[in-house]
């Protein structure tokens, strides 16, 4: 039910042309239509930077492909390449399935990945039509 990886993927640094405001455009409507599509586009998106949605399809497309909630917690040492980053796009995706209310900058990142991996199951439960996956 994913697409296949070189379209939620497309490497636009890589090219040696810079990046024109238009091509800018396109490729974060691309990556909010992919993420609205899914079910996991934070409602803060409009303040977000493409980085921080790239990872968030990332984490949750990584996550999916994963058998348990062990594999995906060390997964979060090679996803993401700073503290900052990790934050970032954990605190994007908790308000999908928590009120605010419940968390803060403050909450511990390790707490927030916990929260992360149950909103993921909640996600994978939709995506895939099945009530018993985890």
């Amino acid at each position: 039910m994913l697409p296949q990886e070189e379209e939620r993927f497309e490497d636009f640094t890589s090219y040696d042309a810079p990046v024109t405001p238009g091509a800018r455009a396109a490729r974060r409507a691309s990556i909010l239509q992919r993420l609205e599509a899914y079910r996991i586009l934070p409602p803060a998106h409009d303040r977000l930077d493409d980085r921080v949605l790239e990872l968030v399809e990332q984490l949750f497309v990584t996550w999916f492909e994963l058998g348990d909630d062990g594999s995906r917690r060390a997964a979060v040492s090679y996803l993401f390449a700073s503290e900052c980053d990790l934050r970032a796009t954990i605190l994007a995706i908790v308000p999908l399935y928590y009120d605010a209310l419940f968390f803060d900058d403050f909450t511990p990142t390790r707490d927030l990945i916990e929260i992360a991996l149950v909103a993921h199951a909640k996600w994978r439960r939709w995506l895939t039509g099945d009530s018993s996956s985890a």
